[in-house]
């Protein structure tokens, strides 16, 4: 997985990561690829590091690792966002992940 990381961000070049916290998610392929990233950024010069934001999943979240530094507001791709989780059945249901409540960021 590293190697793939590290093509995408040769070609890419972004000017920000978001992925996930590792050790602080729900899916153990999240945590993989949330390890995955960091060590794979982290081999990059400091010149060529873009800064990485992780996103912990947790029920338990904030007792272990505070409350966030950013949130993204995701309201404008709201339907997009749902429809992406509704595609991906296999892992969670949405109902499950975020329930039928609306967020205020």
């Amino acid at each position: 997985m590293d190697e793939r990381i590290d093509a995408l961000l040769k070609e890419l070049h972004p000017s920000l990561i978001i992925t996930f916290y590792p050790g602080y998610s729900v899916h153990p392929d999240h945590d993989a690829c949330g390890a995955a990233v960091i060590r794979t950024v982290g081999r990059l010069s400091k010149e060529e590091r873009p800064p990485v934001h992780c996103m912990a999943v947790a029920k338990n979240l904030h007792q272990a690792i505070g409350e966030p530094h950013v949130i993204n507001d995701v309201k404008d791709y709201l339907k997009q966002k749902m429809a992406s989780i509704q595609a991906h059945r296999s892992q969670f249901q949405a109902a499950e992940l975020l329930g039928n409540k609306k967020y205020d960021c």
